[in-house]
């Protein structure tokens, strides 16, 4: 936005630094914000957003500093901070149908700490790669925890497959097998 006009030629310039202090991290989780406090005990401030309060609320990354005036009109600006994005995303793979009671090696990316639920079948809840024998269709719900310290959730949902239908074997002219739809096949001579 447009920066409020001021003199300032007219302004003392002092010999004191203000500072500003972040309340958290200057790293914004999606959907979070970073409140800013100028140092205490000057009578007027001007943020470079153009804001004239002691505080300011940040939602987007930028720089960001703040020109203050003390009681006998001595004015200084602080030291620029930072504040950074994040983005936080969970990468989960083998999202697909599994037979009921195999199992299945789930993997997530993005984050550096991980926690998964429901714990059922898992064979652990913490961990990047899971496996899980399944019994029943179920959804997982892996929450992942960033550098950064963001937080955000992916699910992957495994569905169990219908047990293969027991082939029928047909034999035709003695040398010629036949048998029912299949994805593969395996002949064995008894």
């Amino acid at each position: 936005g447009e920066q409020p006009a001021h003199n300032l030629a007219s302004w003392q310039l002092c010999n004191f630094l203000p500072s500003i202090t972040p309340d958290s991290s200057l790293t914004l989780c999606p959907g979070s914000v970073v409140n800013l406090a100028a140092q205490k005990g000057f009578s007027s401030y001007l943020w470079n957003t153009g804001s004239t309060s002691s505080t300011l609320t940040v939602d987007r990354a930028g720089t960001y500093s703040v020109f203050v005036t003390d009681a006998n009109g001595c004015s200084a600006q602080s030291t620029p901070i930072t504040v950074k994005e994040t983005t936080a995303s969970l990468t989960v793979e083998n999202t697909k149908q599994v037979c009921a009671g195999a199992t299945v090696q789930l993997s997530v990316t993005g984050a550096m700490s991980y926690r998964w639920s429901p714990t059922k079948g898992l064979s652990c809840t913490t961990c990047s790669n899971p496996v899980v024998m399944l019994s029943a269709p179920t959804t997982y719900t892996v929450e992942g925890t960033t550098i950064d310290g963001c937080v955000t959730t992916a699910t992957v949902s495994l569905d169990v497959a219908p047990p293969a239908e027991k082939p029928r074997i047909t034999v035709s002219q003695q040398t010629h097998l036949t048998s029912t739809t299949a994805a593969s096949y395996q002949w064995y001579l008894n």
